[in-house]
């Protein structure tokens, strides 16, 4: 296996920044390499299995020679990335995770309002509905007092309290 590793890292550096016209003419000379590796197993494999060892080192090198083919085969030096791209591809990510979007959201109905009345103004005052409570702020509706009865604060409990 080291032995594969080496032989691809020899072709990769004689292949590195040739023409393509150096680099067809490389794999076609390890072409014919192996076309006439291949040709002498094929007669070695048609004598007796006496020379076993010798006919295991022959497939060992077509396999080898097979594996630099494949690599050939697949690498091709790659142009250089131009940098326009490479900083376009850096540039935009960076712009992206630094916009802070702040979704839309609808208010709930529980949403707590805060606001200040003057206590001796004659349009505030606290309406009462059946069993339900309602602070009225200069004649609006401020919403529902929740436990109106069991409220400590004495602002609201002396506010006039009308029926409707």
């Amino acid at each position: 296996m080291v032995k594969h590793l080496i032989e691809i890292s020899v072709d990769y550096k004689m292949i590195k920044g040739k023409s393509a016209t150096f680099y067809l003419g490389y794999m076609n000379c390890i072409a014919r390499v192996y076309s006439v590796v291949v040709e002498k197993r094929s007669r070695a494999d048609s004598i007796s299995s006496f020379f076993v060892f010798r006919n295991l080192s022959r497939k060992l090198n077509a396999k080898s020679l097979k594996i630099r083919i494949d690599f050939l085969c697949e690498e091709y030096p790659v142009k250089k990335i131009h940098w326009v791209v490479k900083f376009i591809l850096i540039v935009i990510p960076l712009i992206i995770t630094s916009i802070v979007v702040e979704p839309y959201y609808s208010k709930t109905k529980q949403t707590i309002y805060s606001f200040q009345f003057d206590p001796n103004d004659s349009a505030t005052y606290v309406s009462r509905r059946g069993n339900r409570y309602f602070l009225i702020v200069n004649g609006k509706d401020a919403g529902e007092l929740k436990n109106f009865l069991k409220i400590k604060d004495k602002n609201i409990r002396n506010l006039p309290i009308k029926d409707e």
